[in-house]
């Protein structure tokens, strides 16, 4: 297996690509450099002894204080996804899982309605403190794991963007972005399978698509995560012409 002079950090947003990624470092480094930081309560106490990537459903700042507990400066990475396409998928997600309560009443449910509920969580908690579950961790926005804010400005983000992370990426160039990080690392490079760890395990029923009522809605709504996900998109597509 590989070893890796630097740290990597993966900001894992959820329904972004993160089982791909995993499974890519998983190939690079082997399970056991991998260390999930999803459900670690404490980032003063973790240690990075015999790690090579840290990856977890955690904001930039959770990161920063694993940094500052154990003094190196990592290559730190997330991949952002459009919000639609990211709310559909994870619409789609509790429906086909039994692992999570949700599957029972998902199929009863609109994906409107389902977008209303969301928003409507996020109203009454923070997500991204609150990782008691993965349900509340997948309903953050992306700016939130971003920057760390609640409810940053746009001149946040920018500046997050520009200070927190080595590379943000859009998730359709995931294999350019895999590619660019093992250029930088001096890593090999093997395409990454894109994976879905949350196949179909039962006959579901749901919205066979998005409207373009439900993509305007979400535009509005989600407002913050349209002007992340674009400006990413505007500086890769002047960095790498082909995207």
């Amino acid at each position: 297996m590989m070893k890796c002079d630097k740290i990597i950090e993966y900001v894992h947003i959820p329904k972004c690509g993160g089982w791909t990624i995993y499974q890519h470092f998983k190939d690079l480094f082997g399970e056991e450099k991998i260390a999930d930081v999803t459900y670690d309560p404490i980032p003063g106490t973790f240690s990075i002894e015999d790690t090579n990537i840290i990856i977890g459903h955690r904001s930039s700042d959770f990161f920063d204080q694993i940094q500052n507990h154990n003094q190196y400066k990592p290559f730190r990475f997330t991949l952002v996804r459009d919000p639609a396409e990211r709310l559909w998928s994870y619409y789609r997600y509790l429906a086909r899982t039994t692992r999570l309560p949700p599957h029972k009443w998902m199929s009863r449910m609109g994906f409107r309605t389902f977008c209303e509920r969301v928003l409507a969580m996020k109203a009454y908690h923070d997500p991204i403190k609150d990782q008691a579950t993965m349900f509340s961790g997948h309903e953050a926005f992306q700016v939130q794991y971003i920057t760390g804010l609640r409810w940053p400005t746009k001149d946040q983000i920018i500046q997050a963007l520009d200070t927190k992370f080595n590379i943000v990426a859009p998730i359709h160039l995931i294999d350019y972005t895999l590619q660019e990080i093992s250029e930088l690392l001096s890593l090999p490079y093997n395409p990454a399978e894109h994976l879905n760890a949350d196949e179909p395990q039962k006959p579901y029923t749901l919205d066979t698509h998005m409207s373009e009522e439900d993509i305007t809605f979400i535009r509005d709504k989600f407002s913050l995560d349209y002007f992340l996900y674009e400006l990413v998109c505007e500086r890769y597509n002047a960095h790498d012409p082909s995207a």
